[in-house]
């Protein structure tokens, strides 16, 4: 089975953002002149647990153009592993001011990088204790030479998870023109990649490991993201 390295794994977990680094900086430069005040995080995404439902995390560090480029927050790539040897990358980036957000998205950013899409489909969760909700995710499968990826993407807008991009996208233009602050200001982003050859990801084992994981995970999340204001 191919494997990437350790780089490759690094850019790929957040969209391939230096490989489009031009375009993001760009537009970069557009939406942080307008920032004004952030919705701090309640708890630092940096205390998510490095052990959730017997999975490990290690830390990853990123390359720091790609760090400015996404210009998050706050932020969190790990790499986890389960018991039985299994492995996914973790990337997290909070935005709390949406008009700091410069979205990077899968399917926009691999291919620009040179990944070619092989698929996308929608794909629900369920959250851990909770069995009767859902929340949404885009699956996307990429190769480019013998390296192989699978890409879960989806979004926290304002305290409601989403899959839509145009939404979230619609979210942080909507706030550069906007002075208000509060607990619907914000995004996050949440990437999982999965390696290796994408027929040993079906579906159904992207819902026992990828959808256990991130059963156990959310709640987790959930913590640290600012209330939700349903007002």
């Amino acid at each position: 089975m191919p494997q990437l390295t350790t780089t490759t794994a690094a850019i790929a977990a957040v969209g391939t953002l230096l490989a489009a680094g031009a375009w993001y900086d760009h537009d970069a430069a557009r939406v942080r002149a307008a920032v004004g005040d952030t919705l701090p995080l309640r708890k630092p995404l940096g205390e998510l647990p490095l052990n959730i439902a017997g999975w490990k995390g290690v830390d990853q560090l990123l390359d720091q153009n790609v760090v400015r480029i996404a210009g998050a927050t706050e932020y969190i790539n790990r790499r986890y592993t389960s018991a039985r040897g299994e492995t996914l990358n973790l990337y997290v980036s909070y935005y709390g001011n949406p008009r700091t957000m410069v979205l990077h998205h899968p399917d926009v950013c691999y291919p620009s990088a040179g990944w070619k899409k092989q698929v996308s489909f929608d794909f629900n969760f369920t959250k851990a204790g909770e069995p009767g909700l859902r929340w949404p995710a885009v699956v996307f499968r990429f190769e480019k030479g013998r390296d192989r990826v699978t890409v879960i993407s989806f979004f926290n807008v304002g305290g409601s998870y989403t899959a839509d991009r145009d939404l979230a996208t619609r979210a942080a233009h909507q706030a550069i023109g906007s002075t208000a602050t509060d607990a619907r200001n914000f995004l996050a982003q949440v990437q999982v990649t999965l390696y290796g050859d994408p027929r040993t990801w079906p579906p159904d084992r992207i819902q026992r490991v990828a959808g256990g994981f991130l059963a156990a995970l959310m709640p987790e999340l959930d913590v640290h993201l600012p209330e939700k204001n349903d007002e």
